[in-house]
């Protein structure tokens, strides 16, 4: 595998950035990331358990702090509504 130097300028590289948000505006936006989630990893395939599985471990970090924040009910909801 070839190496490559980090370029700040990549347009590749993820970036995160603080928005502030409203406690309603917050809510939405978990919803529609929590279903996004969902609905990319059943494209590939995934059963149901397999993506509530997905959000109980720490090496998927949005998942994970999304079911820490809400609950493994709550993903279960979303994930019956996706599927």
């Amino acid at each position: 595998m070839a190496e490559k130097h980090l370029d700040p300028d990549d347009p590749f590289t993820l970036n995160g950035h603080a928005v502030a948000l409203t406690a309603g505006e917050a809510e939405e936006h978990m919803l529609e990331m929590t279903d996004t989630i969902i609905q990319e990893f059943s494209t590939l395939g995934w059963t149901s358990g397999m993506i509530l599985n997905m959000f109980k471990k720490p090496f998927y970090r949005m998942p994970y702090m999304i079911c820490q924040q809400k609950g493994e009910e709550f993903i279960k909801s979303r994930i019956a509504r996706v599927f």
